[in-house]
């Protein structure tokens, strides 16, 4: 955990000041970060905007939106939430975010399977939600949900329960790793690869066994497939 308390407020405070940027998914980004800080009371610490940014994404997974433009609002909205959350969860401690690892678990896997349950038109509407680019909104959920999860990962204590590990990793990167979007894809994978380059401290027992598990099941798939090929 960083436990620097100045540099937390400047990363929050960079994040408020991409407001001048072009681009208008990092202008999303400022304005959620800043009504989240309107909304926590008293001192601004990493605990407060960690716990306020967890309880407003789970808000945006029972917004019921059945226009495209609204989805996409919604979706922008997620991406930017889950940019703060990433950016906050290492100034947390390990102890808040393996106490609150139920909700925040909950949340980031509500969010990949809501994301993946979108059914995307062909119009130009549904481009504006996904496109063979990986530049959508919908890919972009998906790969801060990545990353954002990895943070998550990093930070807890290595006295979670290997089932709760289990879970989250396999509602989340494991199941990303099959995404067909090549950016999806990589965000996973990446997500997954620095988790298991962790040094100090180490990735937690269980991130490893549940890895390691999925590669020998895609090997045992893999020859498999070329055992049937051969006798073809």
């Amino acid at each position: 955990m960083m436990d620097d308390q100045e540099s937390f407020l400047e990363v929050l405070n960079s994040l408020t000041e991409l407001s001048r940027s072009r681009d208008p998914r990092s202008v999303r980004i400022a304005s959620v970060a800043s009504a989240l800080i309107e909304v926590v009371e008293g001192e601004i610490t990493p605990g407060k905007v960690y716990a306020s940014t967890v309880t407003t994404l789970e808000g945006t997974l029972h917004q019921v939106q059945d226009e495209a433009n609204l989805v996409l609002d919604s979706l922008v909205t997620q991406a930017a939430l889950l940019n703060i959350l990433g950016a906050a969860v290492p100034y947390v401690s390990s102890s808040v975010v393996t106490g609150t690892i139920g909700l925040t678990s909950r949340v980031l896997r509500g969010i990949v399977s809501s994301c993946l349950s979108i059914l995307v038109s062909d119009d130009a509407q549904g481009a504006l939600l996904d496109t063979k680019d990986g530049l959508g909104a919908i890919s972009t959920v998906l790969c801060n949900a990545c990353a954002t999860t990895a943070e998550v990962l990093r930070n807890l204590s290595n006295t979670t329960e290997d089932s709760v590990i289990r879970q989250l990793l396999h509602g989340t990167l494991m199941r990303l790793l099959q995404d067909p979007r090549q950016k999806v894809h990589n965000s996973a994978k990446d997500a997954l690869s620095g988790l298991l380059l962790m040094k100090s401290p180490s990735c937690h027992p269980s991130i490893l066994k549940t890895t390691t598990k999925y590669v020998n099941a895609q090997i045992d798939s893999y020859m498999k497939r070329s055992s049937k090929h051969g006798k073809s």
